[in-house]
C-alpha cells in the first residue's frame, strides 16, 4: 500500500503547523514526519506503538498524548 493510499491521522495539538507525526493504522503501525511526507516511514507492530505511548502518558510530559 503506497503513502498516497493510507488514511494519515495528525495531532489536534499540533496546530495544523505540519511539525507533527502522522500515523496509519493497518496490519502494523506507519509512523511518518508531517513535514517530509516523502521521506521514511517506521513500521512497528501495534503493540509495539500501544507501550511507546503507554510510556509517554506516563511520562507526564504536558499534552503528550491528548
Amino acid at each position: 500500500m503506497g503513502n498516497s493510499t493510507r488514511e494519515w491521522r495528525k495531532s489536534s495539538a499540533s496546530g495544523g503547523q505540519g511539525n507533527c507525526l502522522e500515523m496509519a493504522v493497518g496490519g502494523r503501525v506507519m509512523v511518518r514526519n508531517s513535514a517530509r511526507p516523502e521521506r521514511e516511514i517506521i513500521s512497528l507492530p501495534v503493540a509495539s506503538w500501544s507501550l511507546f505511548i503507554e510510556f509517554i502518558r506516563a511520562s507526564g510530559v504536558p499534552g503528550a498524548c491528548e
